[in-house]
C-alpha cells in the first residue's frame, strides 16, 4: 500500500540536530507554520554589507537624484545637524588659572582659522568654505554611508597655513584590493582598506578620479594609491561592531520606491478617469453607434468608435440607452497609505514624519513639541559624533599649523608642545535655532540662569553663539552708547541695574582722570 502523505526533511540546528518548535524560549525563534521557511544565514556586519554595497550605491545614487523622500530626509538632518555649520573655538585657559581665559592665544588661533574656512583654504580644490564642506561630507555619509577627508598640503604663496583637505566619495575607495595578510604584506586588506593586527586602519587605496566619471571618454583605467591612514579621515556610522565601512542610511529604500510607484499609478488612474466615455448599449445589435471596434475582422458588422466633444452627434434608436464609464477609485483613500509609507520612510533614518514631511496641518501643540524634542535627541547625538570625528581633530590640526607657521604671537612649537593639553581646549558650537514664541522662550532662560539651572553659555549655545563673542560685542556696544550718545539705549534692564552700571562707569573715568593727572 503506497502513502499519499506528503514527507519534508526535517529543519536542523546548528548541531545538526532538528529545531523543536517547542524548545525555544523566545517566540521569534519558534518554528511556526509562517516562519519555519524564515531561517537566515549568520553573516558579519563587513560580509553583508560587502553582498550589499555595490547594488545599494547604485540604486541609492538614483534615487538621491530623483526622489523627494530621499531628498527631504537628507535635506531635514543636514540642516538641523550642520546647519550653517558647526564652530569650534579656541577656549584655553590661562595658565595656572582655573578661571581667567588665555585670550592672548585664543583670539588669533580663532581669526586664523575663520579667515582658512572663509576664504576656501580649507578646500584644495577653493570651492566650498569650512562649513559647507561639513554639510556636502554629512551628506554623502548618509547616501552612500561614508565620507572620506584626505589631508592634503598646499604651499602657495599667501595662505594662512599649508593645510587643506578634500573630499572624496566611497567610489573612490579601491574595492578590489583585498586580501589576507601573509608573508608578503603584513597587512590584511578588505575593500581598500589594510589593517594591522589589532584592527587598526593602516593605508587606503584610493583613486585620484572618480572611477565612475563619464569624462574619460572611455573605460576607468586609473590605478589606485596606498595612502598612509593618518591623512584620511573616514567617517560612517557603524551599526554593529563588526563592521568597518559604511552602509547607506536608507537600506528601506524601498519603501520610497512604494511611494513612487503607488504615485504614478494613481496619476495614470486618475488621467483615465478624467477622459469621459460612454457605452451605448444597443436595442438591436452594434451595427452604426458609438462604442468599441470588433475585434474580429471577418465580421460583417462593427462597434465603431467617435470622438465625443462639442457638436458630437450620435446615431440612436428609441430604446438604446448610454452608460458613462466613470472609475471607481478614489483619491481620497490614498492619504492613509501614502502616510504610513511616508511614518516608514521617516523612521528609517531616526526623525519624525512631521520633521521629513513640514506637515504641521493636523497635529497639536504637544505632539509637534513631543517630536521636536525626540528629534533634537538626535541631533545631538549626532552632531557629539561630528565633534569627535572631524570638527575637533580637523581644528586641532589648525591650530598646530597655524603654531608652527608663527601665526600665533609668543607661542613657539617647543611652549606649544609643554602646554599642548591645555592649549587644545574647544569650545565646540553646534548650529541654533530659531524661537517659536521669543518672548516666552526668552523669558525662561532669564529664569534658568538667574536661578542658577543653566549658564550664559549654555544659553548663547542654544541659540548657535558663542557667549563669550556676545559678551564681548555687547561691552563694545555700551562703551560706543556712553561715548557717543552719553546713555545706554533702553534695553528694558532694571532701573537699578542701570544705576549701578552708570556709577560703576562713573568710577572708572573717575579713576582713569586721577591717573593720568587730572581733576576728577
Amino acid at each position: 500500500m503506497v502513502s499519499n502523505a506528503l514527507t519534508t526533511s526535517p529543519i536542523l540546528d546548528a548541531t545538526g540536530k532538528p529545531f523543536s518548535a517547542s524548545n525555544e524560549s523566545y517566540r521569534g525563534a519558534r518554528l511556526e507554520r509562517k516562519w519555519k521557511t524564515w531561517i537566515p544565514d549568520h553573516t558579519s556586519g563587513d560580509a553583508a554589507i560587502g553582498n550589499s554595497f555595490d547594488m545599494m550605491l547604485r540604486r541609492i545614487r538614483e534615487m538621491g537624484r530623483d526622489d523627494a523622500t530621499i531628498k527631504a530626509s537628507k535635506r531635514a538632518i543636514v540642516k538641523h545637524v550642520i546647519g550653517p555649520g558647526i564652530l569650534a573655538f579656541a577656549d584655553a585657559l590661562a595658565d595656572g588659572s582655573i578661571e581667567e581665559y588665555d585670550d592672548d592665544f585664543n583670539d588669533p588661533s580663532d581669526s586664523w582659522f575663520e579667515r582658512w574656512s572663509e576664504e576656501r583654504e580649507c578646500d584644495i580644490e577653493g570651492r566650498f568654505s569650512f562649513e559647507e564642506m561639513q554639510a556636502h561630507q554629512w551628506d554623502e555619509m548618509m547616501e552612500s554611508g561614508e565620507s572620506l577627508w584626505l589631508r592634503v598640503d598646499d604651499d602657495t604663496p599667501g595662505r594662512s597655513v599649508r593645510l587643506a583637505y578634500q573630499l572624496l566619495e566611497a567610489e573612490q575607495l579601491d574595492e578590489s584590493r583585498d586580501w589576507d595578510a601573509g608573508y608578503d604584506t603584513p597587512y590584511e586588506c578588505r575593500r581598500g582598506i589594510e589593517y594591522d593586527t589589532l584592527g587598526r586602519p593602516k593605508f587606503y587605496w584610493l583613486f585620484d578620479v572618480h572611477p565612475y566619471d563619464n569624462n574619460f571618454g572611455g573605460t576607468f583605467t586609473a590605478t589606485s594609491k596606498r595612502v598612509p591612514a593618518n591623512r584620511v579621515i573616514h567617517t560612517y556610522l557603524p551599526n554593529r561592531t563588526s563592521e568597518h565601512r559604511g552602509i547607506t542610511w536608507f537600506t528601506n529604500l524601498q519603501s520610497a520606491k512604494d511611494l513612487d510607484w503607488y504615485l504614478s499609478n494613481e496619476l495614470t488612474s486618475a488621467a483615465i478617469g478624467a477622459l469621459f466615455s460612454v457605452v451605448i448599449n444597443r436595442a438591436t445589435g452594434a451595427g452604426s453607434g458609438t462604442g468599441f471596434a470588433s475585434s474580429n475582422p471577418s465580421a460583417t458588422s462593427t462597434n465603431s468608435t467617435i470622438n465625443l466633444g462639442p457638436g458630437t452627434i450620435a446615431d440612436m434608436g428609441p430604446d438604446d440607452k448610454v452608460t458613462p464609464v466613470e472609475s471607481n477609485r478614489h483619491a481620497r483613500d490614498s492619504k492613509p497609505f501614502i502616510d504610513l509609507i511616508l511614518q516608514t520612510q521617516a523612521m528609517s533614518v531616526g526623525i519624525s514624519r512631521l520633521r521629513l514631511t513640514g506637515d504641521y496641518s493636523q497635529t497639536s501643540y504637544t505632539s509637534a513639541r513631543a517630536a521636536h524634542l525626540d528629534d533634537q535627541a538626535f541631533f545631538v547625538m549626532l552632531q557629539g559624533f561630528a565633534n569627535r570625528n572631524f570638527i575637533r581633530p580637523i581644528r586641532k590640526e589648525h591650530q598646530r599649523q597655524a603654531v608652527i607657521s608663527g601665526r600665533i604671537p609668543k607661542m613657539t612649537a617647543r611652549k606649544y608642545l609643554e602646554h599642548q593639553v591645555r592649549l587644545e581646549d574647544f569650545f565646540v558650537q553646534p548650529p541654533g535655532r530659531e524661537q517659536i514664541d521669543p518672548e516666552k522662550e526668552t523669558n525662561a532662560a532669564a529664569a534658568r540662569v538667574r536661578f542658577g539651572f543653566s549658564t550664559h553659555a549654555e544659553e548663547c549655545g542654544k541659540r548657535g553663539r558663542h557667549w563669550r563673542k556676545v559678551a564681548r560685542q555687547r561691552a563694545r556696544e555700551e562703551r560706543y552708547w556712553l561715548k557717543t550718545v552719553g546713555r545706554l539705549p533702553d534695553l528694558g534692564e532694571s532701573k537699578a541695574y542701570l544705576e549701578e552700571y552708570s556709577a560703576r562707569v562713573a568710577a572708572e573715568q573717575a579713576a582713569a582722570a586721577q591717573t593720568a593727572g587730572s581733576p576728577a
